[in-house]
């Protein structure tokens, strides 16, 4: 039996769904869209990823939504499959193993009206340089 492992990174087309099997097992589904720039041409491919009781847990801990950037790994499966219309399509599928944000995970809405934007001269601002004084005899 053969496997592809892929990961991604990607932005979360709609909120995660979460379900439940056959057996009232809990999972988890979603969209990925990655961007694939190829010169002045660009396009997004769009993956079906479905993740186990943890990852689902881990999603909804995390407030996962529509729009964020994550990486994910997962095994890889394209699906052929034919429309109403008979048009011959594929399905790309990806059965999770993990997931991350992608940069800063974004604050609740609420930590964000508390703590208000920042100040200027708090934003960026740069410390000057110290010169530590250490006289140990150190081997380079």
């Amino acid at each position: 039996m053969s496997m592809a492992t892929i990961q991604l990174i990607g932005r979360v087309v709609n909120d995660p769904e979460f379900r439940q099997s056959n057996n009232q097992t809990e999972f988890v589904t979603f969209r990925l869209a990655v961007d694939q720039q190829h010169g002045d041409d660009a396009k997004a491919a769009f993956y079906n990823c479905t993740g186990n009781q943890l990852i689902a847990n881990r999603i909804r801990k995390a407030k996962v939504a529509k729009g964020r950037l994550i990486h994910v790994s997962g095994a890889f499966t394209a699906r052929d499959y034919t429309t109403k219309n008979n048009e011959p399509r594929v399905s790309l599928d990806v059965s999770l193993y993990d997931w991350d944000y992608v940069g800063s995970k974004p604050k609740d809405k609420d930590e964000q009206s508390e703590q208000g934007t920042p100040s200027d001269a708090s934003a960026g601002s740069v410390h000057e340089e110290s010169q530590i004084n250490d006289d140990d005899d150190l081997p380079l």
